[in-house]
């Protein structure tokens, strides 16, 4: 991750894409979670990643600490399971489709449920330069 500002991974007013959350438990007992945002509507796109440090579709009205992660198959929007490497297990939370107007990603979930995130540009924490933020429900 270089010292731009992150943006969402589709253009504005594109079509819709779909988003998942796994909730990814290490090898240690600790808990993080996955947002992965297909990088455009065709079925195989790269999925565009975060991890967070909450889970990002209960997180209503607050700041998440995320870190990029490398790109991720598309598989994931349907995979659950233990991950390769011996880096844990994840579990499929939660699924939707995010569009994107102007610097707002718009997320309908299959539950019925929304959500609204801007991306903030700050660097948030010393000790992981990576860090940065999103703002829910603007």
């Amino acid at each position: 991750m270089d010292d731009r500002a992150m943006i969402w991974p589709v253009p504005p007013d594109s079509p819709s894409v779909p988003v998942v959350v796994l909730e990814h438990t290490e090898p240690g007992g600790g808990v993080h979670w996955d947002l992965l945002v297909a990088r455009g509507p065709q079925c195989g796109a790269a999925l565009w990643g975060l991890r967070c440090q909450k889970r990002p579709d209960r997180s209503l009205g607050t700041t998440v600490q995320v870190v990029p992660m490398p790109d991720h198959r598309a598989a994931w929007l349907e995979l659950e399971g233990v991950v390769s490497e011996g880096r844990g297990v994840v579990k499929q939370v939660a699924r939707g489709l995010l569009h994107v107007s102007g610097d707002v990603a718009e997320v309908q979930w299959d539950d019925g449920r929304k959500s609204r995130w801007r991306i903030g540009e700050g660097q948030i924490s010393e000790s992981d330069p990576r860090m940065r933020y999103l703002v829910f429900n603007l």
